[in-house]
């Protein structure tokens, strides 16, 4: 009886798992993996996103402040669009007496800057590019406006990513004018 007992104790205790507990195993591995995959994706497009955002806004704070900086420094003006005109331009003589504007382009979608005939694409793309022109007492003034009665100018653009038309911006700034 006692070489019964033994025959059992020692006899090494082995177990081999089952087909379906390799199935579970398996699926639960894969479960986790997609959940895993999922997350890291979703991440990348979020970071995708904000980065897209955040150069395009950057982009457009820079072009806008190159517009304002250089129609501070104009010595006057000779052709503003309409503040109606989504396309808009606005045509100055610069400190060195060079006639330039700032253009949208609606062929391109780009704001250009140069000399007439001459000019050069700044940013893009945008879908709308509106100078707002006011008097002395802050009133609006209504397209065709008077160049030599232009105290201020409202620019107003809108930005938009190429790839992603639901990121944009609407960017606007104000320049005072110089007086001779």
């Amino acid at each position: 009886m006692l070489k019964e007992a033994n025959k059992h104790i020692k006899k090494p205790f082995r177990k081999a798992f089952t087909l379906v507990e390799l199935i579970l195993v398996t699926g639960m591995i894969s479960l986790v993996g997609l959940a895993v995959a999922g997350l890291v994706r979703n991440g990348y497009e979020d970071w995708t996103f904000g980065s897209d955002r955040s150069s395009l806004l950057q982009d457009g704070h820079a072009v806008l402040a190159q517009m304002v900086r250089t129609l501070r420094q104009a010595k006057g003006f000779s052709s503003v669009s309409s503040p109606s005109d989504q396309a808009g331009h606005i045509t100055f003589t610069n400190v060195d007496d060079i006639i330039e504007e700032f253009r949208l382009n609606t062929v391109t979608d780009d704001i250009e800057y140069g000399q007439p005939g001459g000019l050069s694409a700044l940013a893009g793309p945008a879908t709308s590019l509106i100078f707002t022109c006011y008097d002395i007492n802050a009133n609006s003034l209504p397209g065709p406006v008077d160049a030599n009665s232009i105290q201020s100018v409202q620019i107003q653009t809108t930005f938009v990513d190429a790839q992603d038309s639901s990121i944009n911006f609407t960017l606007s700034d104000r320049v005072f004018c110089q007086k001779d």
